[in-house]
């Protein structure tokens, strides 16, 4: 099935289409309703999402100068407990500076909308954007495994296509943005990368080849890795087996953003 011209783009949907071209064509060309879970045990898996989403939400409240003794009262637990106080020494600095939460940054590539969810985006005067990401992995990847992810290359090239939106008469050059990752089960090592014009060439090419490929595919093949079936809705469908894989193994649930809910129709280009 030919991909429709409205159809907007994510690291997420790319990271999906990279790991099993299939997966990508059930679960957003076809849309097919998942038909198993993701991973092992169930009761584990939803509570590491919602401890994730939890926090985020707890971030996004203190960026916006809510009380944090307010905050607090949502904390249930150990775990969400320390990742908020390290998050506190972290982003103090991050209170009094310009900045959007939860920015919602829409643009044009090859002639499709692509769209990212900003955890926290700074202006740092005179002419410096500094991207800020949220992790709750329970492992923090290598780092070059981090700078290889399809939201280390989109965030920034985006901001740079799209940016033009944020400041009266301003445009985003690739020497201007900076992206940091920070790790709650690891507050101390937050990793951070400086973008550049050869990087942001480098990943239009990238993100083009990927959106004329599916754009022009058919045929979308199931992945020659299967062991990424067992963390796969889809893999009774692909006869790949019904058991699902332990959710311990899967720490990808906490890095991949959550967006499919967002009605793109209603997403207008950001502004600052």
């Amino acid at each position: 099935m030919p991909l429709n011209r409205k159809f907007t783009f994510s690291q997420q949907k790319i990271h999906h289409y990279l790991e099993c071209q299939r997966r990508f064509e059930l679960k957003y060309i076809l849309q097919q309703p998942w038909p198993a879970i993701r991973s092992q045990p169930v009761i584990e898996m939803e509570r590491q999402m919602l401890e994730g989403q939890q926090f985020h939400l707890m971030a996004q409240q203190y960026l916006s100068s809510i009380d944090p003794v307010l905050i607090e009262t949502q904390i249930n637990s150990e775990k969400l407990n320390n990742w908020w106080q390290s998050f506190i020494s972290f982003s103090n600095s991050f209170l009094t500076q310009q900045k959007q939460i939860e920015t919602q940054l829409v643009g044009d590539i090859a002639g499709f909308r692509f769209i990212a969810i900003l955890d926290l985006l700074v202006f740092q005067p005179p002419d410096h954007f500094l991207i800020l990401d949220w992790k709750t992995n329970t492992q923090k990847p290598n780092r070059s495994i981090i700078e290889q992810q399809i939201q280390t290359r989109l965030y920034p090239s985006l901001l740079v296509t799209a940016g033009s939106s944020l400041l009266p008469n301003t445009s985003v050059s690739p020497a201007q943005v900076e992206m940091t990752y920070w790790f709650a089960n690891h507050p101390n090592e937050y990793e951070t990368f400086i973008y550049s014009k050869s990087k942001y060439e480098e990943d239009l090419i990238f993100f083009e080849h990927i959106v004329k490929e599916i754009s022009q595919q058919t045929d979308f093949p199931k992945t020659e890795k299967e062991s990424r079936c067992k963390f796969c809705e889809y893999r009774s469908l692909c006869n790949r087996g019904v058991q699902a894989g332990e959710s311990i193994e899967n720490d990808e649930i906490n890095w991949q953003e959550k967006i499919e809910t967002i009605d793109f129709d209603q997403v207008g280009e950001i502004s600052f």
